[in-house]
């Protein structure tokens, strides 16, 4: 009996192991906020692209990493709710916080040195 060529062979795939790290690195600096725009957020929505995708692919039975790809997925969107929280929180601190006047202090007359 001959094996088809897209049957499973057991062995994770590119895609599976990209999304995995792609979800683990997106997580990893989701915690940071300045580094949220130019690294977390592409790295937790490739991670979800790619992660649904090999899942797709494996459960069809094109090859294996069902479970690379479902950790992938399952850190892209908890990347993703990670940089939701700061950005909830941030604007709550900002509209919560109270504004003091720029100059508040300052109202005697400075004299110069002479």
């Amino acid at each position: 009996m001959q094996e088809s060529v897209n049957q499973v062979t057991g062995l994770p795939r590119g895609l599976s192991v990209a999304a995995l790290v792609l979800g683990i690195v997106g997580v990893a600096m989701s915690v940071i906020p300045w580094c949220n725009w130019a690294i977390a957020i592409p790295c937790n929505i490739l991670a979800i692209i790619f992660g649904s995708a090999a899942g797709s692919r494996a459960k069809e039975g094109f090859y294996g990493g069902e479970a690379q790809a479902k950790a992938g997925l399952v850190c892209g969107v908890v990347g993703l709710l990670i940089i939701a929280l700061w950005v909830v929180l941030t604007v709550a601190a900002h509209n919560l916080l109270p504004r003091a006047p720029m100059w508040e202090g300052f109202e005697e007359e400075i004299v110069p040195y002479e």
